[in-house]
């Protein structure tokens, strides 16, 4: 674990007009494990679209769900699943895909 990504969550703010709209925050910053799992291009109407499959490896931390996001190197990834190994709130996986 020797990258640092901050666990962001989604919160609402208002905007200039009154209508509320959606930012991210910083919930925790914390040290990281980082494999790839894949990278994909999918070709639709003329544009290509890429999506890298990534995988982040954390000490336990609670609260943690798929409505979070990590923000990485100026990279955003959203959290598709979330593990609990051995269910001993010891250490958590973090599937994540990331947006392109």
């Amino acid at each position: 674990m020797r990258f640092r990504v901050a666990i962001q969550a989604k919160t609402d703010a208002k905007g200039s007009s009154g209508q509320p709209v959606g930012t991210w925050a910083t919930r925790k910053t914390v040290w990281a494990g980082i494999d790839p799992l894949k990278g994909t291009e999918l070709f639709t109407a003329q544009a290509t679209e890429a999506a890298h499959e990534v995988v982040f490896n954390i000490r336990y931390l609670a609260g943690v769900t798929v409505e979070h996001r990590i923000s990485w190197d100026s990279r955003t990834f959203d959290i598709k699943s979330v593990v609990n190994v051995g269910n001993r709130n010891r250490e958590l996986i973090l599937y994540c895909r990331e947006r392109v």
